[in-house]
């Protein structure tokens, strides 16, 4: 069964978001925004070192047509391997390092920005028995992988936002890093 308030667009570079952002905001009308972008574009090695400009000129254009709206923006799995087993890790380290960045710079600004760590998921063709594949294709999690992503993103979320739109009270600041979801066996 499909979510309908999720505007979910698999296999879309940040440019390809950034494109239809204003009419999805405007139809939409979201008060969080949810985004998990990015390895579309490392995984392309569409100019990898400028991706991390492009989701935040995205993240701008997102203030600019919604200004009260509260972004989310998880990382990029850190143990992901791409399509082709090329390591991506360092382009995605790269990657979460300025967004993890720029958290304080839109915070200051006075909008309601949260970077989240994605948690360290076990690729396919890195599974054994003490450690079941928690991705599908080196991109993307699979079941498992989603519901530990979940609940990482949920639980390292420090700002929340309270019915109407008020933020709630800060809780204690997570630990920086991805967060590894271990399974019981």
């Amino acid at each position: 069964m499909t979510d309908p308030e999720h505007e979910g667009h698999p296999g879309d570079t940040i440019d390809q978001i950034r494109a239809g952002v204003d009419g999805w905001l405007a139809s939409s009308r979201p008060d969080v925004v949810l985004l998990h972008i990015g390895i579309n574009d490392l995984n392309q090695n569409l100019d990898q070192a400028h991706a991390a400009d492009r989701a935040t000129q995205l993240i701008d254009r997102i203030f600019t047509d919604r200004p009260n709206v509260t972004v989310v923006m998880q990382g990029l799995i850190p143990t992901t391997p791409g399509w082709w087993n090329q390591d991506l890790s360092q382009p995605v380290a790269q990657y979460n390092g300025r967004l993890r960045q720029l958290e304080a710079t839109e915070q200051q600004a006075g909008r309601h920005f949260r970077f989240v760590d994605a948690p360290a998921l076990t690729p396919a063709n890195r599974a054994d028995a003490t450690h079941p594949a928690q991705m599908t294709d080196g991109l993307h999690p699979n079941d498992a992988g989603y519901s530990c992503s979940r609940r990482t993103s949920t639980r390292h979320s420090t700002r929340r936002t309270r019915p109407g739109g008020s933020p709630a009270a800060p809780r204690a600041p997570p630990r920086p890093g991805p967060a590894r979801c271990t399974w019981p066996t």
